[in-house]
């Protein structure tokens, strides 16, 4: 490896002055020396994105990490609790994805494999993966032409155009080819390119919106409220406070009291309709060993819901048939402010799907590069250092007009971006001339003074 004091010791051993001005890591492509030919070896590690369903706190997150845990083949696992999502690096050849899903829903939870893909971080150093939408295919033989097209393309990697779905895989080296010269490949061909956009980020964000279950918990809980109110006030309010017009008090048979087979029909809707989803849920945990939240719901209510029943029971087959003392107030109430709690926490979560909704919606669609940007580099290098020559100042003047507009995503490392006042960034990168100021908390950006 040669280090840049060299290269500069080489420059002046030619009768030039060279000075190290920075010194930055770039793609290594350790695959591509000396005439050797580049040969794709097939992905070691593999990402995959799930989404589970049923978490509801730590102790659950707890259980999938345990699931996961001292698998042959895991290299790592992060579990999201507020995204129900799961996203695990493996050795597909020792732990499949389909395996990976099986484990969790061995733990007691709903699991959804959303996409699995070659680790991006391990393979980002030598090669990159991109995925093209292709517009105009007309028959398998323009397929082929076009996969035959993109091999040619130095620094491809690897090609796969499928007519089927009208989209192209390509897997390609970020040293050698750019994102653009592959579009271009497509465009000299006579078709059209778009990238295709990735779902995860989509997915997240549906996941994190929460539009299913806030619809679902608020009409759970409006269902469980309607009918808890009428339990609380037969059974508590009327005895206390309005004995006088006390409904439940009228005795239909030794024992047995209006008021309790009043609350008794109320609360088995509650109970078994809008608690049904907690029995399920607790018994999957149970089931395999982890329970959950949803199984201290399930044995509160139920507790109060048969010692109810056992105790109209009691009354009317043991003497003195008194007026038994039921609690169907306790297991509606119960059910009732659960409910509202679990609505109450999606629209909380749903709030992160705005927020970051916002945010992403700063970023610009479109984004002004220069066309040659090794020139204006030297440009701004110069520029301010010494005064601009007749020649240097007409350079100038033609590179400056040698602009073209891109997509966002169609930028690559090395390119020139030209930012007027008004302008939103659309990358991180290095400022080589001008300066501005940047409202990071709003996105707003004022007096830019860029080349250009």
């Amino acid at each position: 490896m040669i280090s840049p004091e060299k290269i500069a010791e080489i420059v002046e051993d030619r009768g030039f002055d060279a000075e190290i001005l920075e010194t930055a890591a770039r793609y290594r492509n350790p695959s591509s020396s000396r005439g050797k030919s580049v040969s794709r070896k097939e992905p070691t590690h593999v990402t995959t994105t799930i989404s589970i369903e049923g978490m509801t706190c730590g102790a659950c997150t707890s259980a999938v990490e345990n699931a996961l845990k001292d698998q042959p083949g895991m290299v790592r696992f992060n579990v999201s609790l507020l995204a129900e999502r799961g996203v695990v690096v493996h050795d597909p050849s020792v732990l499949r994805a389909a395996h990976i899903a099986e484990l969790i829903e061995d733990a007691g939870f709903d699991v959804k494999i959303l996409s699995s893909r070659e680790d991006d971080s391990i393979q980002s150093n030598t090669s990159a993966s991109l995925a093209l939408n292709i517009y105009g295919l007309p028959d398998s033989t323009a397929a082929t032409n076009l996969e035959r097209a993109f091999r040619k393309t130095d620094g491809v990697l690897t090609a796969d155009v499928k007519l089927s779905n009208s989209r192209a895989l390509i897997s390609y080296s970020p040293t050698k080819v750019g994102i653009r010269r592959l579009v271009e490949v497509v465009e000299q061909a006579g078709y059209n390119a778009l990238l295709v956009e990735s779902d995860d980020g989509n997915a997240q964000l549906e996941s994190l919106a929460k539009t299913k279950e806030i619809h679902e918990w608020r009409k759970a809980f409006w269902f469980s409220f309607s009918f808890a109110v009428p339990v609380m006030v037969i059974s508590m309010l009327l005895p206390m406070y309005l004995p006088a017009i006390d409904i439940g008090n009228f005795e239909l048979i030794p024992g047995l009291f209006s008021g309790e087979i009043i609350c008794l029909l109320l609360t088995i809707p509650v109970q078994f309709g809008v608690g049904k989803r907690f029995y399920i849920a607790s018994f999957k945990s149970l089931k395999h060993g982890s329970p959950t939240m949803d199984v201290l719901v399930m044995l509160g209510t139920s507790a109060a819901f048969f010692f109810s029943i056992l105790a109209m029971l009691v009354s009317v087959f043991f003497k003195p048939h008194s007026r038994p003392m039921t609690v169907f107030e306790t297991s509606t109430m119960l059910i009732t402010f659960i409910s509202l709690g679990r609505w109450l926490e999606n629209r909380a979560k749903g709030q992160t799907s705005r927020a970051l909704s916002r945010l992403m919606s700063l970023a610009p669609s479109m984004a002004t590069i220069y066309d040659d940007p090794v020139a204006v580099e030297m440009l701004a290098e110069n520029w301010g250092s010494v005064p601009l020559s007749a020649e240097m100042d007409k350079a100038a003047a033609a590179v400056s007009t040698v602009q073209k507009t891109i997509p966002t995503e169609l930028i690559q490392v090395g390119d020139i971006v030209c930012l007027r006042p008004g302008d939103k960034v659309p990358a991180d990168g290095v400022v080589i001339r001008g300066e501005s100021y940047i409202d990071e908390g709003h996105g707003w950006h004022c007096e830019w003074r860029w080349l250009g």
